[in-house]
């Protein structure tokens, strides 16, 4: 009975670990793609400033 309960137990905490990293798995992917998303703006907002210091001089 208790060997029972313990494989139980031990099939519980596994299912909610792997509930968890696919959790974490798709928070990672959401926080890459906003990375990616804020490098290229940032870039596009860089290049622009240089053309508008060009534009001053």
């Amino acid at each position: 009975k208790r060997r029972d309960q313990n494989r139980v137990s031990q099939r519980a905490f596994r299912q909610r670990k792997e509930k968890h990293t696919k959790e974490l798995e798709a928070k990672v992917s959401e926080l890459e793609q906003l990375l990616e998303s804020a490098s290229y703006e940032n870039s596009l907002a860089a290049s622009q400033m240089g053309r508008m210091g060009e534009e001053l001089q």
